[in-house]
């Protein structure tokens, strides 16, 4: 039965989680012995080992197929209110058993269900279940290169980017928190997406008027970029990155000017003449809109 509205939210998982049959053992154990009394250990005899297992089997079934129940229901058409809040409420389980390893794994691999995932970013009409499938592929690939791979062979990569392209604020974040973690520690990932000038979409993020977590997101991002990409660096240097990096850097905000700096650095020490020749405009004053004009030269003197 799929959860409804109102009811309890899942409790935060333990390590016992951390795959379908540890979490069948502690299950099992918590009801077949309270804790108060002493026991010493013995050899399980064959029925009771008969048992055990029968009672592990049977739980972690039915784990896969509460999954598989979930990602039917993603499947289902978005025709009516109703359906789409299913949606939403399928998809809300979906993140809450997705933030291990080996739950994302089992998303796609025993449930089938990142594909069904990654088509919602395209084929959804409506913003919740967008924005939620956007938040479960981003927690499916983080850290977890088995689900990066197969959420590139979806083409997570170019859904991400178009919906990010014409979502609304909420949808940005989660879609470059996705693709951020996509191309993390994925050299054909990263590759893809800087011809698919993905870049730019950090860009955009960074110099536009948008709200403060998605700014925090797009220089945090760039910053890890511009540290471990070669590739990335090289295509910053041709853009108007480190320019708009500066502006950030000069900006009130203590945590965004504090990772603008660190994205700008990794730059300046590939090509200090290059960024110098970017940031010449700033230093010169002919951007009105520069709060400092000091912050070129300085980010120069530093590196």
């Amino acid at each position: 039965k799929l959860p409804t509205r109102g009811q309890p939210q899942p409790q935060p998982r333990t390590m016992a989680d951390n795959n379908p049959m540890m979490n069948a053992i502690l299950k099992w154990s918590l009801q077949h012995h309270d804790g108060t009394s002493d026991s010493v250990p013995t050899e399980m005899d064959r029925e009771k080992k008969e048992f055990l297992e029968n009672a592990m089997k049977t739980m972690v079934e039915d784990e896969t197929k509460t999954l598989k129940e979930l990602v039917e229901a993603i499947k289902e058409p978005e025709d009516t209110e109703e359906q789409v809040e299913k949606k939403e409420i399928a998809l809300e389980d979906l993140i809450d058993r997705s933030d291990r390893v080996d739950y994302a794994i089992a998303l796609h691999s025993f449930a089938g269900g990142l594909f069904p995932t990654i088509d919602l970013l395209e084929t959804s009409q409506h913003e919740g279940v967008r924005t939620k499938a956007a938040e479960l592929v981003a927690l499916a690939v983080q850290n977890n290169p088995p689900c990066q791979a197969w959420a590139f062979e979806g083409g997570a990569l170019p859904k991400l980017l178009a919906l990010h392209a014409k979502g609304t604020e909420k949808e940005k974040q989660k879609c470059l928190l996705a693709l951020s973690g996509l191309i993390s520690n994925n050299p054909p990932a990263q590759e893809a997406f800087i011809k698919a000038d993905g870049l730019k979409v950090i860009e955009d993020d960074i110099k536009a008027n948008v709200g403060r977590r998605l700014k925090v997101k797009a220089v945090f991002t760039c910053g890890w970029m511009m540290r471990e990409s070669e590739p990335a660096r090289k295509a910053a240097l041709a853009s108007a990155i480190p320019q708009d990096l500066a502006l950030a850097a000069a900006e009130d905000d203590e945590e965004v000017a504090g990772l603008a700096m660190g994205a700008l650095l990794p730059l300046v020490k590939a090509d200090k003449a290059c960024v110098a020749a970017n940031l010449a405009p700033l230093s010169a004053g002919t951007k009105p809109s520069v709060p400092h004009r000091t912050i070129a030269p300085a980010v120069l003197e530093v590196a």
